[in-house]
């Protein structure tokens, strides 16, 4: 699969909406494959599709994604997720990303729910 750009802010792209996913086909599967092999040479955990500069809803997850045995790692996709609950028990804390010389104000939650179709 495909190595993908990843945009940052404050590129324009990460404004735009992105599309609900209607069609499930190979291009889709391509398309998350593409997704979680750039998501782990980036030593990253998550990706959305709008990050790769693909414009639909779809996220992907791997809490351990810094494993270097591939068979420990647990991706996870989710297609056109919808946040159904926040916990309200947050907290708000001001981080620094030196990577992108970035600073912002980040509310850190304990849980969500959200549905949408998932794929482990």
């Amino acid at each position: 699969m495909a190595i993908l750009e990843i945009y940052t802010f404050p590129d324009q792209i990460l404004r735009k909406k992105a599309e609900t996913v209607t069609v499930f086909d190979r291009e889709l599967e391509r398309t998350v494959q593409s997704m979680l092999e750039t998501m782990y040479v980036s030593s990253g955990i998550g990706l959305a599709a709008i990050q790769a500069g693909i414009l639909k809803q779809i996220i992907v997850i791997d809490l351990k994604s810094g494993e270097e045995d591939k068979s420990l790692r647990e991706p996870n996709v989710f297609i056109t997720p919808k946040i159904e609950h926040l916990n309200l028990n947050s907290k708000q804390s001001h981080k620094s990303f030196i990577q992108r010389n970035f600073s912002t104000q980040i509310t850190f939650i304990k849980y969500t729910l959200f549905s949408g179709i998932h794929r482990h």
